[in-house]
């Protein structure tokens, strides 16, 4: 799930084909902008960690990118094309204008910017359906991915033979989940410190935590989080083990976490 805030902007995702940029003006949340290039639903939007770009990504396969100017003004400065299916999510390296999108084409993909053209510089080929939600680590090295296919992928990113981590990146799956952990497709996916959270169609949210490099085990698990699907998860990035979640229900719940003692 990508950063939907930036300072004072919020940025939302709409079935209208817009997304639209919320700002607090003398107090009030009013609408500043809107973002209307897309031919369908708006599945995601995300702020790269500078604020200067806006991802947007929609079920008419194409991801688009923003550039923030003066008075909310934003200019569309990429199209990318590649996904053969609708493009689910879209979300920013923490520390660079690394881009990484999912789609129902089973596919994720990532893009990076290079003299003033992005281009995909790699395709993650290991989910067999749906990719649904991603989350990097706070590194920016590994990134969790999950699908309809009930698996959660962690991805690291490894040096090409001779070239600089970093300068074309490869991917390579280090970790996953077997399909009988989660029960129906996995909806969405948060990743703070040694922690990942899942929220699933079979109406729970589970946490993996990492017992040693690149392994995860699952240390808490909770049923019947809402009344039906829970489409996202997300960390308070600060508060240590408070968890936010959305379900079908129709309900957002805040969640704390309990060491065992």
């Amino acid at each position: 799930m990508g950063s939907l805030w930036f300072q004072w902007s919020i940025a939302a995702a709409g079935f209208d084909a817009t997304a639209s940029i919320l700002s607090f003006k003398n107090d009030e949340l009013a609408i500043v902008g809107l973002l209307d290039l897309h031919e369908s639903e708006v599945k995601s939007v995300s702020y790269s960690p500078s604020g200067a770009l806006l991802a947007t990504c929609s079920r008419d396969k194409v991801v688009y990118i923003w550039e923030s100017g003066m008075d909310d003004d934003f200019e569309c400065i990429a199209v990318l094309n590649g996904h053969k299916q609708d493009v689910k999510d879209v979300v920013w390296h923490p520390t660079s204008e690394l881009l990484a999108s999912a789609s129902y084409d089973d596919s994720i993909r990532l893009w990076k910017e290079d003299y003033d053209e992005w281009y995909c510089c790699a395709k993650l080929s290991g989910h067999t359906s749906t990719v649904w939600s991603l989350s990097f680590d706070e590194t920016g090295d590994r990134l969790a991915s999950v699908s309809a296919d009930r698996q959660l992928i962690v991805w690291r990113q490894s040096s090409k033979e001779g070239k600089p981590l970093g300068s074309d990146p490869q991917w390579r799956e280090v970790w996953k989940t077997d399909e009988t952990e989660h029960k129906r497709p996995i909806y969405s996916v948060d990743w703070v410190g040694s922690r990942i959270a899942t929220g699933s169609g079979d109406d729970c949210i589970r946490i993996f935590t990492e017992t040693s490099n690149d392994t995860f085990e699952i240390t808490s698990c909770q049923p019947k989080a809402h009344r039906g699907d829970v489409n996202s998860v997300a960390w308070h990035p600060q508060k240590e083990g408070l968890l936010a979640s959305a379900g079908d229900d129709g309900d957002i719940k805040i969640w704390k976490l309990e060491e065992d003692v």
